[in-house]
């Protein structure tokens, strides 16, 4: 953690609550703000926005947590060929998911928490994948849970999640400013760093390697350490998102770097 709050003016490059709208008449002038200035906005979100996620850790069984963790993960897995099922919505829907717990007056208890990561899930989805979907949310969710919940009772949880919340269901989630950060963080080492000149920062999502640098996405490693550092709430949300994005880049770079020395060794 220390390292990462290290490398975040490296990340930043500029203060750390932004006049966002400032920024969006500066950006709107010249054709749209820059990846460092959309990482800014987020950071300043971030900020200003502190969810109740932290509080989840008095609110549910851990176990139980890991537990639903797990079958989210397993029903992604089994939806993967599907467009809309993406890293972002299953951090989102775990974003939600603690959120509502946190914000919980009482504990949850373990009979409704597979209730609350379906509703987390649909409401997910709502925010930025449901134009992609090719069957409706009336039969999807249900099914999900082998029709255990109905659909209206989901809705209903919704409706409690949002109001728990106070309808706070957009802020940052880690994983969201890790990929904003590492556009900047990619075209600033590229740069000034020799080592990592092989880096083709046209395709930030694909990023190929030349020389000796090891061909592996640069992306999924960082996406693995995010999801590492998930399994962990206790530490996971000891810092801001930005702080654990930030992390989980430096990671992502030291194994790389590590990963090259080896493979060079091997030639």
């Amino acid at each position: 953690s220390n390292l990462a709050q290290a490398q975040l003016p490296l990340l930043f490059v500029g203060p750390p609550a932004p006049d966002v709208a400032a920024m969006t008449q500066v950006g709107n002038a010249r054709g749209g703000p820059t990846a460092r200035e959309l990482t800014l906005c987020m950071h300043g979100i971030v900020q200003r926005c502190a969810g109740h996620q932290k509080l989840c850790l008095a609110r549910v069984d851990l176990t139980h947590r890991q537990q639903m963790y797990g079958w989210l993960q397993h029903a992604m897995q089994c939806m993967s060929g599907c467009p809309w099922v993406t890293d972002e919505l299953f951090h989102r829907t775990v974003f939600l998911f603690d959120g509502y717990c946190g914000a919980a007056a009482h504990p949850v208890a373990g009979s409704r928490l597979q209730g609350l990561l379906l509703a987390s899930f649909g409401i997910g989805i709502k925010l930025g994948v449901l134009e992609h979907l090719t069957v409706s949310l009336r039969a999807l969710l249900p099914r999900l849970v082998r029709n255990s919940i109905t659909f209206e009772e989901l809705r209903e949880i919704e409706v409690d999640i949002l109001n728990a919340t106070q309808f706070e269901v957009s802020s940052p989630t880690a994983y969201e400013m890790m990929t904003s950060m590492s556009v900047s963080l990619l075209q600033l080492a590229s740069r000034s760093s020799p080592s990592w000149s092989g880096f083709d920062t046209r395709h930030s999502q694909s990023l190929a390697m030349q020389g000796s640098l090891p061909r592996v996405r640069f992306s999924v490693a960082a996406e693995f350490a995010i999801s590492m550092f998930l399994t962990s709430p206790e530490k996971f949300y000891a810092f801001d998102s930005s702080v654990v994005a930030a992390a989980a880049l430096v990671w992502a770079t030291s194994v790389l770097k590590e990963s090259a020395e080896v493979e060079m060794v091997e030639e």
